[in-house]
């Protein structure tokens, strides 16, 4: 069903950009500036980025950039689920800066550190 609220539907267009772009860009995906980004540019909407952030945040319940760091994150589990990248080479296909920071990042959504999670992912099946 399509959104009929026109906030809520610039937000859903916004979001399925955000999908598509991650889904078919990873390596180039950019979670400091959604400016950056030709379909994601505040000015194609004709609003501005600080009204983006807020409307973004109230509809959605979170930032932007954190929406995108959890689509990052549940993509890593995806490629630990895997078993055939390590932990370095999962955080650079997830185009993060660097594996601390992916490890930190990691932690803070899912409880566990990548290595963990795969140790618990192995025992469960």
């Amino acid at each position: 069903m399509l959104e009929t609220h026109p906030k809520r539907s610039l937000l859903c267009l916004i979001r399925v950009g955000i999908l598509h772009f991650y889904t078919f860009s990873c390596a180039a995906f950019d979670t400091v500036s959604c400016e950056r980004h030709p379909f994601l540019r505040m000015k194609v909407f004709n609003c501005t980025s600080v009204y983006f952030q807020k409307l973004f945040k109230k509809i959605y319940g979170m930032s932007h950039k954190r929406y995108i760091i959890q689509l990052k994150i549940n993509h890593a589990c995806d490629l630990l689920r895997l078993e055939q990248y390590t932990v370095t080479q999962i955080a650079e296909l997830c185009n993060f800066s660097d594996v601390s920071f992916f490890s930190r990042q990691f932690k803070e959504h899912m409880g566990s550190t990548p290595t963990q999670f795969v140790k618990k992912y192995r025992s469960s099946k």
